[in-house]
């Protein structure tokens, strides 16, 4: 999330530090997003993808469109659709946060700017 709001709330300012603010933690959540997947890989019972894990995607993805990276996002969308499948699908997703209405809503908008083929 941190990178997400670094990149909004900077954005306009092109500020050099604040371009190192954004890129260490866009690192920070890319290492731990790894980290879960690594996990996942050696223990395929074992539940990693909660939904702290499901919004860091989602975050990523809408990073990524500000910056206008529409391949990063299709990536990201690719990864969050396989994560809720993983999960069980969608019925998978609280429901106190409502996760499943901002995994739709984002595949949605997704599809709608052309970053999705279906």
């Amino acid at each position: 999330m941190m990178y997400g709001l670094r990149g909004f709330i900077d954005r306009p300012q092109h500020n050099g530090e604040n371009k190192r603010l954004a890129a260490f933690h866009y690192s920070q959540a890319l290492q731990h997003l790894q980290a879960r997947i690594n996990a996942f890989e050696k223990d395929t019972s074992g539940f990693v993808f909660d939904d702290s894990t499901i919004m860091g995607v989602i975050n990523l993805a809408m990073a990524a469109e500000i910056e206008g990276d529409l391949t990063t996002v299709q990536t990201h969308v690719d990864g969050l659709l396989k994560m809720v499948s993983l999960r069980g699908g969608l019925k998978s997703l609280s429901m106190h946060n409502n996760l499943q209405v901002k995994v739709c809503r984002y595949v949605h908008s997704s599809a709608a700017h052309g970053t999705r083929d279906s």
